[in-house]
């Protein structure tokens, strides 16, 4: 049923914006307009048309979640705001913003998923779309802050039902240090997120995100915990390992810290009960920079 209701609601919604329907278009096409995440649309495909049945499980109902996130922003916000007479604060038209975001978006992913350190890419092409991405993102955050940083996750950070492209080879030069993601994405994706993460809480909604992400892809979504971990508390300890998971402070991001509740991502990562997740809390609770005292480290290892 829930397979079932997935294709129909991605072979009709991606209807929308073809006027015409004997000038065809493709369906990747028609979803990238009305930002309408592209995994969707693969997702449809294969249960249409797979050769060995659809899986089903928990990634149906991951991309049902997500239909229900695009349908709230694309349709269900703007409408209750023009019924209810609200207007977003400077923009008149909320819909029209997060389909730009979020179009903006998957060719931004797209560029730096399909891209590599030899292309002889157009800067001046990427630092536009960068732009725009970065306005249209604001734009929506306004709105609805969790939204735009669980798209984020969703389609740049871990692009579900995708091998990682984002992780090193090890033949690049720069990648000779071990660390799981490769410089050259990492450089790309630095830029935005430095971006973007400047709202005080806005760091914390996107390690909330990841952590969700953890049973979707836990190897992805650990490394990026990591990674964001590492790159503001910057403490010598928390360089990891090099090899699976570990980064150097070459690969660090250039965030600020703005608002992160450190005790309550320690917390988190504790219940957890992996390896990995229990010595990145006791690295966080040990950092100086997390600013968590010894009373509540006691209080936290008790729960």
């Amino acid at each position: 049923m829930q397979g079932t209701a997935l294709q129909r609601f991605v072979s009709n919604v991606v209807k929308l914006p073809q006027k015409k329907y004997y000038n065809h278009q493709t369906l990747h096409k028609l979803a990238a307009e009305i930002g309408l995440p592209g995994h969707l649309v693969d997702l449809r495909n294969e249960i249409i048309h797979g050769d060995s049945g659809y899986a089903g499980g928990c990634t149906v109902e991951t991309a049902l979640e997500t239909s229900f996130m695009w349908i709230k922003n694309y349709y269900w916000y703007p409408e209750s705001t023009q019924m209810n007479g609200r207007t977003a604060k400077r923009h008149q038209n909320p819909s029209r913003d997060w389909k730009c975001f979020m179009k903006s978006l998957n060719k931004y992913a797209c560029m730096l998923l399909n891209d590599n350190e030899n292309d002889d890419t157009d800067d001046r092409k990427s630092l536009k779309l960068l732009t725009l991405l970065v306005e249209t993102f604001h734009h929506s955050y306004t709105i609805d802050p969790q939204g735009c940083i669980d798209a984020v996750v969703e389609i740049l950070l871990v692009p579900l039902g995708q091998k990682c492209k984002l992780q090193s080879s090890g033949n690049r030069k720069m990648d000779k240090c071990g660390c799981f993601f490769n410089f050259h994405a990492i450089k790309g994706i630095d830029t935005f997120l430095k971006a973007i993460l400047i709202n005080n809480g806005s760091t914390q909604l996107m390690l909330n995100s990841l952590l969700r992400k953890l049973q979707e892809n836990k190897e992805v979504a650990s490394a990026w915990i990591i990674l964001i971990v590492a790159s503001i508390l910057k403490g010598p300890t928390l360089k990891g390992k090099k090899g699976k998971n570990g980064i150097c402070q070459r690969h660090f991001l250039s965030l600020q810290k703005n608002g992160v509740n450190w005790k309550r991502i320690a917390c988190k990562l504790l219940t957890l009960e992996e390896e990995w997740s229990v010595d990145l809390a006791t690295k966080i609770m040990n950092s100086s920079e997390s600013n968590i005292s010894e009373v509540q480290i006691k209080k936290i290892m008790s729960l």
